[in-house]
C-alpha cells in the first residue's frame, strides 16, 4: 500500500515538474517571421528630364526629393538621381519632388515594386514609373 501511494505523489510530481518544464520551454521559443513580412533594400529613383521633368532649354534639375510613406525619405542636389530605402516585393506610392533651376518645383508620385536593392526606377511627371526590370 505505502509504495503504491509513494508511486502516485512521484508520478504526481514527475507530471507537476514536466509541465513546468514545457512551460518554461515554451517561453524561450520565437515564433519564426511571417512569410510575408516585407524586406527592405534601396532601389535607384531618377527623375529624367525627358520624362517631363524641368522642361525648357537650360532648367536643370538642381535638387530631387522623395518620400515613400513611413519606410524613408530625403534629398540630394546635383542631379536627377536619389537612393531611397524601399520594401522589396510590395507595391508602394513612391512621392517626388523637384527643383528646377529656372521653373517653379515640380511633384508627382507612381506605384513602384522593386524586387532587389540596386534596381532603378524612372519616375515620369506628371506621373508613372518604368524599370527595366
Amino acid at each position: 500500500m505505502q509504495t503504491t501511494r509513494s508511486r502516485r505523489r512521484l508520478s504526481r510530481s514527475f507530471a507537476g515538474a514536466l509541465a513546468a518544464a514545457a512551460s518554461l520551454c515554451a517561453a524561450f521559443v520565437v515564433p519564426p517571421a511571417p512569410a510575408n513580412a516585407a524586406t527592405t533594400g534601396y532601389v535607384y529613383l531618377v527623375t529624367p528630364k525627358w520624362w517631363g521633368w524641368c522642361p525648357g532649354s537650360n532648367n536643370a534639375i538642381t535638387w530631387v526629393g522623395w518620400v515613400n510613406s513611413s519606410i524613408s525619405s530625403g534629398g540630394d542636389s546635383g542631379d536627377d538621381i536619389v537612393y531611397a530605402k524601399v520594401n522589396l516585393n510590395v507595391s508602394q506610392t513612391v512621392v517626388m519632388t523637384v527643383q528646377c533651376s529656372r521653373s517653379t518645383p515640380q511633384g508627382a508620385s507612381a506605384s513602384i515594386k522593386p524586387t532587389r536593392t540596386g534596381q532603378t526606377f524612372f519616375m515620369g511627371y506628371p506621373s508613372g514609373s518604368y524599370t527595366d526590370g
